[in-house]
């Protein structure tokens, strides 16, 4: 029985308050924070064939034969291919701002042509804006191929590796480098054991 002059209350309306967790109290201090993802689009960063060689000299046991004046040339598409048909001349569909590779296929075609022919061919394919080319399994360039694209200004680079190899180790780095990224400022804290994050304002992100 509640004794004289202190009020009984049920145990069910009985309520205690939950200590607050000492991280919860704790000032916030600015970190960077999870971004949002940007529309697609360029990279932020212009992607240039010294930096895509910087990435793969190494795994691709890179050696250059052409260009070597012409390494801030831009890369604008993320694809890699093989010339295909514009080496015998048909360049309606051709992607020219591709990272161009030539293997035994097309190697051994070229050789197979005219001195004359090939010349003019090769001429007509260094004519377009390419970035780079990479040669596979260490094959011979074929003249006048590496002169060509000296005059043109078109950096030439050959591989030991296989074709397949090197279009299996290139194609991550083009992925990686044209992923489109950003930077956020804003607050991290610790809130009863889950992190929560709150990106500042424009205005005091760009001070």
């Amino acid at each position: 029985m509640a004794s004289a002059g202190r009020r009984w209350r049920p145990p069910s309306l009985t309520w205690k308050r939950k200590p607050v967790a000492r991280a919860a109290r704790r000032s916030r201090v600015p970190v960077p924070c999870a971004p949002d993802r940007p529309p697609a689009g360029r990279p932020p960063v212009a992607v240039t064939v010294r930096r895509l060689i910087d990435r793969l000299k190494t795994p691709l046991q890179l050696e250059q034969l052409a260009g070597s004046e012409a390494l801030e040339r831009e890369i604008d598409n993320p694809d890699v291919s093989s010339p295909g048909l514009a080496l015998a001349g048909y360049v309606g569909r051709f992607v020219a701002q591709r990272v161009q590779v030539l293997g035994e296929t097309e190697i051994t075609y070229l050789s197979t042509l005219g001195e004359n022919e090939r010349g003019r061919i090769l001429a007509q394919f260094f004519a377009f804006p390419i970035p780079c080319v990479f040669i596979t399994k260490g094959l011979e360039a074929v003249p006048p191929l590496v002169d060509l694209a000296e005059k043109a200004g078109v950096p030439v680079f050959r591989s030991p590796l296989k074709t397949a190899e090197v279009y299996r180790r290139v194609k991550p780095v083009m992925e990686e480098m044209f992923a489109p990224s950003s930077t956020l400022h804003g607050s991290l804290a610790d809130v009863f054991g889950s992190g929560c994050c709150s990106p500042a304002p424009a205005a005091s992100a760009s001070r």
